[in-house]
């Protein structure tokens, strides 16, 4: 939304017209964000019809740095090539991570320093009678220790065949 003038979301463009001295004109722009890296976005004087006085505030950059951390509680091991492996975003940037999953009795079922959403349903953890097979369907509990000194996260984690 431009407070003056017009802007051109296919060519980014946006045509001011004159502001008087000491105004200020506004450009608010939504966008979305596609993956999960960071984005600086800039914004810079492209020509003007008069002279400018101060060349040294035509340009400016804003950082933004997605929230993605995202827990994705269901998925279906069931060899599809769909939806196989338990996920969760951005967790490449937590090297020291630390995943621990446990059944409904409260034993563990799988853990590991360093996820890198390569669960797919089958244990490795030493509570369970059948070590290195395939997890019944079922709710299941998670421990996220991100490594970084904040407080671990816990939640809900369902399989499904």
């Amino acid at each position: 939304m431009a407070s003056s003038g017009a802007y051109s979301e296919t060519s980014g463009l946006w045509v001011v017209p004159q502001v008087a001295v000491g105004a200020t004109e506004t450009l608010q722009i939504t966008v979305e964000v596609v993956d999960v890296n960071d984005y600086v976005n800039t914004a810079s004087l492209e020509f003007l019809d008069q002279i400018d006085s101060n060349e040294n505030n035509d340009t400016d950059n804003a950082t933004i740095e997605p929230q993605c951390l995202h827990v994705y509680n269901e998925f279906s091991p069931n060899g599809n090539g769909k939806n196989e492996f338990f996920v969760i975003d951005c967790i490449n940037n937590y090297p020291n991570n630390e995943l621990q999953i446990y059944n409904r009795w409260g034993n563990v079922v799988y853990i590991k320093e360093g996820y890198d959403n390569t669960f797919n349903g089958i244990s490795n953890g030493r509570a369970v009678v059948n070590k290195n097979k395939k997890l019944p369907v079922g709710t299941y509990y998670y421990i996220l220790d991100l490594g970084d000194g904040s407080e671990p996260r816990a939640g809900w984690l369902y399989i499904v065949r």
